[in-house]
């Protein structure tokens, strides 16, 4: 069976889309971020193995800017084979989120690992790095218990100057 178009199904042709006049080009401009150096990076990195050690607990470390890019990251010899990835999301989530990780609760929690591709984590033990009250970027550690690696972090960003997150 054939439906042919009546008066009141018929649909009219579009209009033309709107032309807008021509808008001025919007003038070039840079931003400026704050990041944590290389050096620093691997600065606080050594610190939490060193830390790490100091408490009995082989951990792994990492540092990124704050658009979540690797800056520097090692495991203790002893470290389970996970941690350096944990630590990795740890971090990354600290510093896209501009808070410590763990703070996360019900559906976000689970649901945030899943819309990520497990890029973050709210397993604490991640902080941002604030410097001066600029974010640089994130530190995350991995191989205790959650309270062992949040404890961890904060000790190293404290050891380092860095601006005291809560």
């Amino acid at each position: 069976m054939t439906v042919s178009p009546t008066a009141e199904t018929a649909t009219a042709p579009l209009p033309p889309a709107p032309t807008a006049a021509a808008a001025p080009a919007p003038a070039l401009a840079l931003r400026t971020q704050a990041v944590v150096t290389a050096d620093t990076a691997l600065h606080l990195v050594a610190l939490a193995l060193a830390e790490g050690a100091r408490r009995g607990i082989p951990v792994s470390a990492t540092v990124v800017d704050p658009g979540m890019g690797l800056i520097a990251c090692a495991k203790a010899d002893e470290a389970n084979p996970h941690g350096l990835e944990t630590s990795r999301r740890k971090a990354c989530t600290a510093a896209s989120k501009r808070r410590p990780t763990g703070w996360m609760g019900g559906q976000l929690a689970l649901t945030l690992p899943l819309a990520s591709g497990n890029a973050l984590t709210d397993v604490r033990g991640g902080l941002p790095i604030r410097y001066d009250g600029l974010l640089g970027g994130g530190l995350g550690v991995a191989g205790g218990t959650e309270d062992d690696d949040a404890e961890i972090a904060a000790a190293v960003l404290a050891a380092a100057g860095a601006d005291r997150t809560e």
